[in-house]
């Protein structure tokens, strides 16, 4: 998925693996939605890859109202 959001970005750099820190025990991580389908019958309309893509075109688009709000909070 950082490999996509990098693709998204246009970030060239790629991803540095850093050595897992002393407080973080989990060791694998994994989403999963069983839990919402099982208590509202939640079910994606959209995939990983489209998601992010919209994602990121929205941040793109409502990049200056995000900086007017991050001011804001300053």
């Amino acid at each position: 998925m950082a490999n996509w959001v990098n693709e998204l970005a246009g970030n060239e750099v790629g991803i540095v693996f850093r050595l897992r820190r002393v407080w973080d025990k989990v060791v694998k991580r994994r989403a999963s939605i069983e839990k919402a389908r099982k208590i509202s019958g939640y079910e994606p309309k959209t995939d990983i890859r489209t998601g992010l893509n919209e994602t990121h075109e929205w941040f793109s688009d409502n990049q200056e109202l995000i900086e007017k709000v991050q001011s804001l909070s300053v």
